[in-house]
């Protein structure tokens, strides 16, 4: 993974990484809710990840969508340690999009990239903010 411990990016495309990292949270909220309560509370983090079919790049994401479900957390913002992960993944996403080529990128459709991409469903909001970094 390509890891880096300052931002190289503008405020924007910080901006657009937090928010795809809050809309993935809200979609493991999502999934997790479908599941007894007892049990997300009770499970450990790489049962979740299992459960829930999603890389362990999303651990940060899942752990703060389970302490939401479970009390553990009211309106505490995500940590850095939970962000990590994802930012790790936008940004290793952004430089693959980048030798894809910017033509390319800015015209396909988000569900065909991340399938050329060959990665999960439930890594299309990191998709989406690369390309973001990329077009806008």
């Amino acid at each position: 993974a390509l890891v880096s411990t300052q931002s190289t990016g503008t405020p924007a495309m910080e901006l657009a990484a937090v928010q795809g990292f809050y809309d993935t949270v809200q979609h493991m909220y999502e999934l997790l809710k479908r599941y007894v309560v007892s049990f997300v509370c009770s499970a450990k983090l790489h049962e979740l990840l299992d459960l829930l079919g999603v890389p362990d790049d999303l651990d940060g994401a899942v752990s703060l969508a389970q302490k939401m479900i479970c009390g553990l957390t009211s309106s505490a913002l995500a940590s850095a340690d939970d962000m990590r992960g994802f930012f790790d993944t936008v940004e290793e996403i952004f430089y693959k999009l980048v030798e894809m080529g910017k033509a390319y990128v800015c015209g396909a459709d988000i569900g065909a990239i991340v399938q050329e991409l060959g990665l999960p469903d439930s890594l299309t909001w990191a998709v989406n903010v690369a390309v973001g970094w990329i077009c806008n």
